[in-house]
């Protein structure tokens, strides 16, 4: 499962990167990529609190089709933090940049997947949580 989990992660924000940009087609079809792992159950806490479900966040996305033409997004250190023979929890940085001048941003996100053998991986995302983390300023315990 946990190569299954670190691909899933990995292409699924290509996806996103894909579908941001518009280089794969605006249709239920094209968008199926995100659809099909994505829980019915799934939940998501955004950077700025708000919890958000399944159906709001398909809306949301599906409305982003090419909106941010130069955006490049990819994925840092992923670890595992649980791992069993149906469920995993993993944190990792997801990066975003809009455009080659402008600065990259980062947050980090912890996901918890459920094995599923329908889907393109064998897991479903069944909840997200992502904080933002500001580039210039290094991690400090509190």
């Amino acid at each position: 499962m946990k190569n299954e989990c670190i691909r899933e992660i990995e292409e699924l924000h290509q996806f996103f990167e894909d579908w941001f940009t518009g280089t794969i087609e605006n249709s239920v079809t094209g968008f199926a990529r995100f659809s099909d792992v994505i829980h019915a159950d799934f939940t998501m806490i955004v950077p700025n609190g708000k919890q958000t479900n399944r159906n709001e966040l398909k809306g949301s996305l599906f409305m982003m089709h090419g909106k941010r033409p130069n955006i490049k997004i990819w994925i840092e250190k992923p670890e595992f933090r649980y791992l069993s023979s149906t469920t995993a929890m993993l944190t990792y940085e997801e990066w975003q940049q809009d455009g080659e001048d402008a600065e990259a941003t980062t947050r980090v996100s912890t996901v918890i997947f459920e094995s599923n053998i329908m889907t393109k991986n064998n897991v479903m995302w069944l909840h997200v949580h992502e904080t933002m983390r500001p580039v210039e300023v290094p991690f400090e315990l509190i």
